[in-house]
């Protein structure tokens, strides 16, 4: 199995590097997400509400609230649905 998640992360690393030498995707174009904005987008995109995601990271519902905000922010959308496509998009989740 270990091989497989190796040949999987390999085969993604080698595809982003294409994107990005073609001209197809600069990476400047890549928002900088906190590692608990990634956390809070991922876990809702599993179908998570705030209070399960505050539970499994020991963080307050309002603080997941805030960095589901921060995230919309930094990704330059207007709702959650919508950040969760983008950062879907832009391969962050």
């Amino acid at each position: 199995m270990d091989s497989m998640r190796d040949l999987q992360f390999l085969a993604h690393h080698l595809h982003d590097r294409a994107m990005v030498l073609s001209g197809m995707r600069k990476t400047a174009d890549f928002p900088q997400l906190s590692r608990r904005e990634l956390q809070c987008l991922g876990m809702t995109a599993n179908g998570l509400l705030a209070k399960q995601i505050g539970a499994r990271l020991s963080i307050s519902m309002s603080a997941v609230q805030l960095y589901l905000a921060s995230a919309r922010r930094k990704l330059t959308v207007a709702t959650t649905s919508e950040a969760i496509a983008r950062a879907t998009a832009l391969e962050l989740i």
